[in-house]
């Protein structure tokens, strides 16, 4: 007897539900608060979708039922609403939507907390060309061009974050904490608006610390993530999350002591716009925060008539809630429902209702509500609230271009720093500025790296008494404790002995994330302080000996060119007299041509030294020999200064003038460890850092005057060598990390050092009566007198030479797997004959909606154990809800799925391995060639975003790269061709891209930039495995044209086993029978890693049918070697896999 089960690949197609969904669709949405307000005689349909669990979902509802309310008594016509209740789900948002829009027909429908529930609906609605009206917190910019039926009610984010910014860079605090709930909206707007915000104001984000949603997050995680933030050295917070997670996030931050005296603590509006709902408990726990507000006018009397009833409905529908007061979400609901409402019209259609919608301009209950491209005018003003008690003050004003602002006497006055807003409250009780970061304690103090091998004991020494302890001492030691009297607070510090290389102690600091006392310039991973003393290279060379009788000398003043342009002219001049004389003088003309050849050059030069003109016949002869008289004027007595200032000044000079001397003579530099030093004899010059070469010199002034060498230092050209002084490290300064919050003090304190003269004090105990004067300085330029010197007289000449003179790509993807999955059931049924496994297979098209619907589907009417093959993490949320609720396990083949995923949804299964190993060997790839900042180019969608962005960032970081610029491109279905963000790039300084996108995009890409000629040598781009792992699919022409030369990343497993060999050769049979127009057929990662999952839920299913929660747990634990390796799952998360590097070259 064949046991026959089901297992289901989800590429839904929502068109083939039948009468059994539809029927489950209607018993979910009879549930409680999904009753519809219907009037009689109406003229229209306004479809709702809130969450009624939430305050921004009752505060909406209420306004809502007083705008339709309002607007029927004052116009006269009748119009309905009918609600749904969301209940935080998007699975069921999205078939609240499909009953609104097919049974209820309403003409638009309004709401929508989250982008993740809005992104669905929009979908649907732009389908079914019913405008979608979105009151979610954020969403895409690229949002209302891929859905033409989207109009965003809510502004975007950048412009608050520059409001969050402009309060960091107001107190000077560098570097700060993220705390975000990691949802699809919080990666896409706000951490890159933050990022890029606080960028132009010199500060940074030190740490994400992403939470898992509010209802994922358990107790333990979240005092897990604040804890690793309270070991921080910054203890600045930007809070971005909902209500309930902020809840959770203060009271556990009280509980840790996270909220005492020195933190900084500031929320974004989707915190602080609820600050009015708070009960006591709640925002007592928040004292001392600084909270971003969307503002609106609050004192007019239409809004004072709207809080009035607001609060009375309120109050009956929930009377348990504390506070009644109406919030920004509340007054967009109302506006929402007016715009609506004021386009509506009986014998209009739904396009023209649109249009309408977008034409509104009205003043509402926010302000002046007009779109642009179906979005709501920016909001440019942000209030700044305080919280103090059990309450909260409103402190002012942010708005760009204003700065800060606070109403005064009927007046507003505005700056650029927050002091104008008055006396803050910060957390602790603390009435003064927090530093925001945690000054090291006895307990912990100050490291400080002391270099024990110095050349120069002088600087730094270290010793070791009999019992083998260490003792330092040297001018950089007395200049560190100088400025550590000049700080404000006492800073405790240790020293210790480092015996590596300069380069291995700065990378201490970085790693280390300590603040260590070394010199050495490596601004890519650490930070610096003002110089504490004379930064530079310097060169010093033996003097010439003194020859000021030496043969030829007298050539010298000239140069090769100069005597030979100064006879050529002098012979010249003589040729033109005895031209212009030979008529009047007929012994010019007599005897042999030998004898008029000598006569013509004995004239040559006797008109050189000839001050009359009595011999001269003619008055052109007269003219040139005036002409010539003044330029050998000139020259002689160039000449003759020159040999004079070569005689007199020959003792100064250098035998190396510069550089480019030592580079044409091949010539030998000394070297001693880690600096140029000189040897007596044995090398030609020595580069040493500007106060070691004065040490020097004062030690060795005596033996350098009795053997007549080194007297002159000679300053290199830094731009000539820039190579060189950033490996030898030439700035003297205190190194800091990244960031690090006490550089500044450092920096000011060096600079009164020096001011009240004690580092000059301290330098000249440290040289001591033998210094040396090293003031005179060389020129670089040669003291001979070349043709340039001239060029006046060579005027004319110049001048009158001047005067003469779908099959789609990302399909590809689907079309591997659908075969790689059908071989792998094939074998399993052959392999087990007493086994037998239906494969369900369902096409999602790309889109999350579809994947819903069949997943559903799928569960409740097909009755599968098993769902494979989400490709998106867009798409493998929603199925993930399905299959939970379910209890039916997901395999999820997507390639980008947060932490926290499978705790959120216990039957979630991930298939393939998280990105975070791959974003490591990319920046050990840019490390390796010392790239030390890179632009990051990514697909704006939801797993990019909160995904693969952020782990890159946090992995650069790790090596000391940073983040240039983030560039979002919108998916290739909202934008038709690429122009500006290629262009951006190119204006750009960075020139290494690393590329994060479908493999669709990736291409249009590549080509927009080759046409750009942005694909030669001056450019590096790398690609991750969303591009590289299919590039064995895409067309030669299009990798030789567009792909040139282009690094990628891409997940690595052994493709010379024989058993891969085998499924390789069945592999492209069935591939090219199936997809005859595909031009390549080899299998890639996506086929292997189907073809195991495939396996490891077959495997599972073997023996019996079992429960979900069996089946589960024998996929967990399943073990086998597949195509990709040894399948084997921890936490229901596959191994990690090994990652290749691959260069089109070497690969393609």
């Amino acid at each position: 007897m064949k046991l026959r089960s089901q297992l289901s690949v989800h590429w839904p197609n929502y068109k083939k539900m039948d009468s059994f969904l539809l029927s489950f669709m209607a018993t979910i949405l009879l549930l409680p608060g999904a009753a519809a307000e219907v009037g009689t005689g109406h003229m229209g349909n306004i479809g709702v979708i809130v969450d009624n669990s939430s305050r921004i979902g009752k505060e909406e509802i209420v306004a809502m039922k007083l705008a339709i309310h309002d607007f029927n008594n004052k116009t006269n016509r009748q119009l309905d609403l009918h609600v749904r209740d969301s209940q935080s789900d998007p699975v069921l948002t999205l078939l609240s939507a499909r009953n609104l829009i097919k049974k209820r027909r309403v003409q638009a429908i309004i709401g929508l907390e989250t982008w993740e529930e809005a992104s669905l609906v929009v979908e649907l609605g732009s389908k079914a060309h019913i405008p979608i009206v979105s009151l979610a917190d954020a969403a895409p910019q690229w949002a209302t061009d891929r859905w033409p039926f989207l109009v965003r009610v809510s502004p975007e984010k950048r412009l608050q974050m520059k409001a969050v910014a402009a309060i960091i860079g107001s107190w000077g605090w560098r570097r700060i904490n993220v705390i975000y709930e990691d949802t699809n909206s919080a990666g896409s707007e706000i951490i890159p608006f933050l990022a890029d915000a606080l960028k132009q104001v010199g500060s940074e984000i030190g740490y994400l610390a992403a939470l898992p949603p509010s209802s994922a997050v358990n107790s333990s995680s979240l005092s897990d993530q604040l804890q690793r933030l309270k070991g921080k050295q910054s203890q600045v917070f930007v809070v971005h999350s909902s209500l309930s997670m902020a809840e959770r996030v203060f009271s556990k931050a009280n509980e840790l002591g996270m909220m005492e005296k020195g933190s900084v603590w500031i929320t974004t509006d989707s915190i602080t716009n609820l600050v009015h709902s708070m009960n006591s408990s709640i925002i007592s726990s928040m004292e001392g925060v600084l909270g971003m507000k969307s503002f609106f006018q609050e004192d007019g009397a239409r809004f004072q008539d709207f809080y009035s009833r607001f609060r009375q409905k309120f109050r009956s529908l929930y009377p348990k809630e504390d506070n009644h007061e109406p919030g920004i979400f509340a007054v967009r609901a109302y506006d929402a429902v007016w715009s609506v409402a004021l386009a509506m019209d009986n014998n209009g259609s739904t396009q023209q209702l649109l249009e309408k919608i977008e034409l509104s301009d009205f003043h509402g209950l926010t302000n002046r509500i007009k779109f642009e491209r179906r979005r709501l005018a920016p909001q440019r003003m942000f209030q700044i609230v305080n919280v103090i008690g059990k309450s909260y003050r409103e402190l002012g004003f942010w708005s760009e271009g204003s700065g800060f602002a606070k109403p005064t006497n009927g007046q507003i006055q505005n700056s650029s720093s927050m002091d104008i807003l008055g006396q803050v409250f910060w957390p602790g009780g603390l009435i003064s500025t927090p530093r925001g970061w945690v000054l090291p304690t006895s307990e912990t103090p100050l490291r400080i790296g002391v270099p024990l091998n110095a050349t120069f004991k002088q600087f730094v020494s270290v010793t070791y008494d009999d019992g083998g302890n260490p003792s330092v001492s040297g001018f950089s030691i007395e200049v560190f404790k100088a400025v550590l009297k000049h700080l404000n607070y006492i800073l405790p510090y240790e020293f210790f002995p480092f015996s590596g290389i300069y380069d291995d102690l700065v990378e201490q600091v970085h790693l280390k994330v300590r603040d260590l006392f070394i010199l050495l310039t490596h601004n890519s991973i650490a930070e610096f302080s003002h110089p504490y003393t004379e930064p530079g290279l310097v060169m010093i060379v033996p003097e010439k000996v003194e020859k000021s009788n030496r043969a030829w000398l007298f050539m010298k003043p000239f140069t090769k060119a100069m005597w030979v342009l100064t006879g050529a002219i002098t012979i010249y001049n003589g040729f033109t007299l005895w031209l212009i004389e030979r008529n009047q003088s007929p012994e010019l003309m007599t005897g042999s041509i030998l004898n008029q050849m000598g006569t013509l050059v004995c004239l040559s030069f006797t008109t050189l030294f000839s001050m009359h003109g009595g011999r001269q016949h003619s008055n052109l002869s007269r003219l040139v020999m005036v002409v010539w008289l003044f330029a050998s004027l000139v020259i002689t007595n160039s000449y003759t200064a020159n040999l004079t200032s070569m005689l007199t000044v020959q003792r100064l000079e250098p035998t190396v003038v510069d550089v480019e001397d030592l580079k044409r003579d091949n010539a030998i530099v000394g070297c001693s460890r880690r600096s140029f030093a000189v040897r007596s004899g044995e090398i030609a010059a020595a580069f040493i850092e500007a106060p070691y070469a004065k040490i020097f010199l004062a030690q060795t002034a005596k033996a350098l005057l009795l053997l007549g060498k080194y007297t002159k230092l000679v300053a290199l050209d830094l731009e000539i060598i820039t190579e060189s002084i950033f490996a030898l490290g030439l700035n003297w300064v205190v190194v800091f990390p990244k960031g690090s919050s006490i550089l500044p003090d450092i920096s000011k304190a060096v600079l009164e050092v020096a001011e009240k003269g004690e580092l000059d004090d301290l330098e000249n105990n440290l040289i001591g009566s033998q210094k040396c004067d090293s003031n005179a300085e060389t020129s670089k330029d040669s003291s001979s007198l070349s043709p340039s010197s001239f060029w006046p007289m060579e005027a004319p000449i110049q001048l009158k030479k001047l005067m003469s003179r779908e099959v789609y790509y990302s399909s590809r993807i689907g079309k591997e797997e659908k075969v790689a999955m059908e071989m792998a059931i094939e074998e399993f049924n052959s392999q087990y004959s007493n086994q037998h496994i239906d494969l369900l297979i369902n096409d999602s098209q790309g889109e999350p909606i579809q994947a819903a619907l069949a997943a559903l589907e799928l569960v409740y009417r097909h009755r599968v154990k098993v769902i494979l093959g989400p490709q998106s993490w867009e798409e493998a949320s929603l199925v993930a809800e399905v299959g939970s609720q379910a209890h039916s396990p997901i395999l999820s083949l997507a390639y980008a799925t947060p932490q926290w995923a499978t705790e959120r949804w216990p039957f979630l299964i991930q298939a393939s391995a998280d990105q975070s190993a791959q974003m490591k060997a990319i920046a050990a790839v840019i490390k390796s060639q010392d790239w030390h900042r890179v632009t990051v180019v990514y697909e704006d969608i939801p797993s990019s975003a909160t995904g693969a962005v952020l782990q890159l960032s946090e992995a650069l970081k790790n090596v000391g790269i940073e983040i240039g610029h983030l560039l979002p491109l919108p998916p290739l279905s909202s934008s038709s061709s690429l122009v500006e963000e290629p262009q951006s790039l190119k204006e750009g300084q960075c020139r290494v891209f690393v590329v994060h996108t479908s493999l669709q995009l990736g291409v249009h890409l590549f080509e927009t930039a080759k046409k750009m000629e942005m694909m030669k040598e001056v450019y590096v781009w790398i690609i991750t495995d969303t591009i590289s792992s299919l590039v064995h699919s895409v067309k030669a022409s299009t990798i030789s044209s567009s792909m040139d030369g282009i690094v990628g990343v891409k997940s690595y497993f052994n493709e010379t086993t024989p058993q891969f060999k085998i499924f390789r050769g069945r592999f492209r049979r069935k591939f090219i029978s199936e997809h005859p127009d595909e031009e390549k057929n080899e299998p890639g990662i996506y086929a292997a890693k189907a073809y195991d999952a495939t396996w490891a839920a077959a495997l599972a299913m073997k023996g019996g049918r079992g429960t979900g929660q069996q089946l589960l747990e024998k996929i967990s634990n399943g073990q086998f070697d597949g195509l990709t390796g040894k399948i084997q799952f921890s936490d229901q998360k596959l191994a990690p896999a090994h990652i290749r590097r691959r260069n089109k070259k070497l690969l393609w």
